[in-house]
């Protein structure tokens, strides 16, 4: 609603045919909507293009390289533990 650019939008816009990004531009400049339409029409360009899929990935790529970060960073082994800990139960979190 906020036409924010947010890495969905960006992905979406990468991968997005003519018609996708019109549509997108459409919502972008209206001033004059129904919020659920916008969001109706936003998330089927996303379900269209596989935006869920590709952040998925992007996330699981991140979570796995800050915990092999983690592994080489040298402290106290307990200290490590707890950390991984917390980490996965951020990562595991539902948005």
């Amino acid at each position: 609603l906020s036409n924010k650019k947010t890495y969905m939008f960006i992905k979406a816009l990468e991968r997005a045919d003519e018609f996708q990004t019109g549509e997108f531009k459409k919502w972008l400049q209206a001033s004059n909507y129904d919020p659920q339409e916008k969001i109706t029409a936003v998330i089927d360009i996303y379900n269209q293009l596989e935006i869920k899929e590709i952040c998925e990935n992007k996330i699981q790529e991140y979570d796995t390289k800050a915990l092999n970060n983690l592994e080489a960073v040298t402290i106290d082994p307990v200290k490590k533990i707890e950390l991984r800990s917390l980490a996965q139960n951020l990562m595991r979190r539902e948005l």
